[in-house]
């Protein structure tokens, strides 16, 4: 994983269930989207096209603490992509990120905490087979997006690390 701008991503749970995390402009993201620049914007657009908002977006409890403590703290993009039937992952100084960046690159952990959850989640089934085909998936049966609050990526590798 390597650290790049403000990038949307998405990942694929060990059930078929989407996940779309948002780096904040600091956090890890997998290698495929370094080494393939140009699939997050053509899978922006076409995911964006495909998926129109459908549904309830329910906001978690770390959404509603984030709330308190920063009382401009906008969830309109993680209740965009729920609403299109994605689990939404945020990665925040004001979370519990354990990271630190110096000359010798990125060291440590970090935690994406799940934002907003679908009412009614979509399933790569309903993917177009060519983003399906690509988009990285996560071969553990612990990681179901449906019961996770947080995820833990260690920069530095090219697949996801739960």
């Amino acid at each position: 994983m390597l650290a790049i701008s403000d990038t949307d991503w998405w990942a694929i749970d060990y059930y078929g269930h989407l996940g779309q995390f948002a780096n904040c402009a600091k956090g890890a993201i997998p290698l495929f989207y370094i080494q393939n620049q140009d699939y997050l914007d053509a899978w922006y657009d076409r995911l964006t096209e495909i998926y129109p908002p459908r549904t309830e977006a329910l906001l978690t409890p770390i959404a509603f603490q984030r709330q308190l403590k920063q009382r401009n703290t906008d969830h309109s993009n993680y209740k965009e992509w729920s609403a299109r039937g994605f689990y939404s992952f945020d990665l925040s100084d004001d979370l519990e990120n354990e990271y630190t960046v110096s000359e010798n690159g990125i060291n440590g952990t970090y935690v994406y905490h799940l934002i907003c959850t679908p009412d009614q989640p979509i399933h790569v089934k309903q993917l177009p087979t060519e983003i399906a085909a690509l988009m990285p998936r996560i071969d553990d049966p612990t990681v179901d997006f449906r019961k996770l609050n947080k995820v833990q990526l260690k920069p530095g590798f090219a697949n996801i690390e739960f």
